[in-house]
């Protein structure tokens, strides 16, 4: 039996905090009933009084750790990612130039030949063949749980808050941000308050589905990877965390991650390793025999070379060409700002 969609937690009197409590399906067709009928409807949702705009929750709930809450969301994470029907709310990420998305009028969304949305895991840009422009590439379509943005993102938390705000600047949705942004960056609401569709014209559309799948695992092994083989950058990534008001915890690991990986040269010195690997493979798969003796000596000569320059390189401190971010207020060393992350 599937679970009821989550109430909108942004609608007085109603909770944030009522995810059900995924349930065993029947096993089989013998626990069913023997009769056919519709199921009664659930009961409405009990009165608990308004939402905070600072929490995301009812004020009668104000007294519930809001890491309890988060965890608690976490670990029914694998049963709604990949229940579409359960959720509440539509976000589209334009992933074309933004002054092609600026406008909203007769209250829809401005993106004309958005897709379907398939289940939670498969956001992705394979949809762009079906795009009805050639060369254009839809939006990212994703349908989502409220309960997951507003406990996380204080953008969220703010839009659903205020349902009758359908443009929302980034900046106000919480403490002074690191980046400033363009008010072609406002994100934009239609649709019912209960299930509301939202334009969120993202910094960095490329990482957006990573952060998605953070909000609901917390697991930041995917964003990892991903920032290790260059599918995202680590600026892009830095810009939407900045840009949606996620908690300290992703912006700690983002700057970790920089100052272990990109300032503390972890990234050269796995590629060597890697080097390494492949040029030992290369060796053990030599024929003894094959080659002569000068060819040998050759060789020898070729590696000593090698290593010499490898142990000259390892002796001599690693130097950088230093990277600048724009932040919209001016340009910041990235050591700098990645260090301004870790101390949040």
């Amino acid at each position: 039996m599937m679970a009821d969609p989550l109430p909108p937690p942004h609608i007085p009197g109603q909770s944030a905090f009522q995810l059900p409590t995924p349930g065993p399906s029947p096993s089989s067709s013998n626990d069913r009933p023997t009769y056919t009928c519709d199921p009664p409807a659930p009961p409405p949702p009990a009165q608990i009084g308004p939402i905070s705009s600072a929490t995301g929750l009812p004020d009668a709930l104000a007294h519930i750790p809001i890491d309890y809450i988060i965890d608690r969301l976490r670990s029914m994470a694998p049963y709604y990612w990949h229940r579409p029907e359960t959720t509440n709310c539509t976000i589209i990420v334009p992933t074309e130039s933004l002054r092609m998305f600026s406008r909203v009028a007769n209250g829809h969304s401005a993106v004309a030949g958005t897709s379907s949305a398939g289940p939670l895991g498969a956001i992705r840009d394979a949809r762009r063949s079906s795009a009805p422009n050639a060369g254009a590439r839809q939006p990212i379509r994703v349908r989502l749980h409220q309960d997951y943005l507003t406990a996380q993102s204080a953008l969220f938390r703010n839009l659903f808050s205020h349902s009758t705000i359908t443009h929302l600047d980034p900046a106000s949705a919480g403490a002074r941000p690191l980046f400033t942004f363009s008010s072609l960056r406002h994100p934009r609401m239609t649709g019912p308050a209960h299930n509301p569709t939202v334009l969120l014209p993202v910094p960095d559309h490329a990482s957006f589905a990573l952060l998605v799948h953070y909000l609901y695992f917390g697991d930041t092994r995917t964003i990892e990877n991903a920032l290790r083989t260059g599918a995202i950058t680590w600026e892009g990534c830095v810009r939407n965390v900045e840009y949606l008001g996620l908690r300290d915890e992703i912006k700690r690991f983002l700057g970790r991650w920089w100052r272990l990986w990109i300032a503390g040269g972890g990234q050269r010195q796995l590629q060597r390793r890697a080097t390494d690997s492949v040029d030992e493979e290369d060796e053990d798969g030599d024929e003894a025999g094959k080659s002569t003796a000068t060819s040998s000596r050759h060789q020898l000569g070729a590696q000593t070379v090698s290593d010499v320059a490898d142990q000259e390189a390892e002796g001599r401190e690693y130097t950088r060409i230093p990277t600048k971010v724009h932040t919209g207020q001016g340009l910041v060393d990235a050591d700098e700002l990645a260090a301004m992350l870790e101390r949040v």
